[in-house]
């Protein structure tokens, strides 16, 4: 192995990812509220009643990204008590960070492989929804959504397969599948991600006239949310060929990392949300039309 030890590796993880936990958790209490408040203000207009909103798509994907991430981050406690408290009563806890069998371990991968594919299967819906539900849109990005939901299934089961410690992530069985899953998650972010600004550039480029100014700082969100998914596959896909202990830091934070960068989409367009409504409720008060007759 090169790089850092594997237990250096993971003792930065329960760091790392506690505090990027806390940023997540922040982002998602103020998408909730964003969610809500905006299908609430929606259904005081349209008619239907504010608790249809537990059933939009949106929402529902956004607390099932909440409860995956944050079991994967309690199981990262548990583990770190097991090492050092439980497993050999503590005396050797690179032997259990270094264990590719261990329950936990296991049961650990398969969240974190669920938070990918939830955060690319809101990915792919929200370009639907931007491309007005355009199905043949979807179809490239569908492909790849389901080949990193094989791929999540299958490396989770190789794991269990495992019947020796010494068994390594890097062996050629285990490879192909976490390799596969770099490839179909990079796929869909750069698909999505390209659709999605190119639709909003060409809407923005007709509505400029008309005074429209905003979309171009909504392609700029997911621009940017993206880049962060994107930047962190790279990372652990160079950490992973070199053979390097830090995979295991990367794989511990990417799954939060992924709910930040949808947290963040969801959040920094309810903002705006906001800030439109109070400002087209100012100009309604300012300027209120008035008529000589009914």
């Amino acid at each position: 192995m090169v790089g850092v030890s594997i237990l250096a590796a993971n003792i930065t993880e329960i760091y790392v990812q506690s505090f990027l936990y806390g940023l997540f958790f922040i982002l998602s209490m103020i998408s909730f509220y964003a969610l809500s408040s905006h299908h609430q203000r929606n259904a005081g207009i349209i008619g239907p009643q504010p608790s249809i909103v537990f059933r939009r798509p949106m929402f529902l994907g956004t607390v099932l990204l909440f409860i995956v991430v944050t079991t994967h981050w309690a199981l990262t406690f548990v583990r770190f008590f097991q090492a050092f408290i439980y497993f050999r009563s503590g005396s050797s806890p690179s032997t259990f960070f270094n264990s590719e069998t261990e329950l936990t371990e296991i049961i650990q991968i398969g969240f974190f492989m669920a938070s990918l594919v939830l955060s690319d299967a809101m990915f792919v819906y929200r370009l639907w929804v931007i491309w007005s539900y355009n199905k043949s849109v979807v179809i490239f990005p569908l492909c790849s959504l389901i080949g990193l939901t094989v791929c999540a299934v299958g490396i989770t089961f190789q794991f269990t397969q495992y019947t020796s410690a010494a068994e390594s992530t890097y062996l050629l069985i285990a490879a192909r599948w976490i390799l596969s899953d770099c490839v179909f998650t990079l796929c869909t972010n750069v698909y999505c991600t390209v659709m999605i600004s190119w639709h909003i550039w060409t809407v923005h480029k007709a509505s400029v006239p008309l005074g429209s100014r905003h979309l171009r700082t909504v392609m700029a969100i997911f621009v940017e949310s993206a880049a962060l998914c994107t930047t962190w596959t790279i990372f652990y896909f160079a950490a992973y060929e070199s053979e390097s202990n830090l995979h295991d830091f990367v794989q511990g934070t990417w799954g939060t990392i992924s709910g930040i960068a949808f947290m963040l989409i969801t959040v920094r367009i309810g903002l705006g949300w906001s800030s439109k409504t109070e400002h087209n409720d100012t100009i309604t008060q300012l300027a209120s039309p008035r008529f000589a007759a009914r």
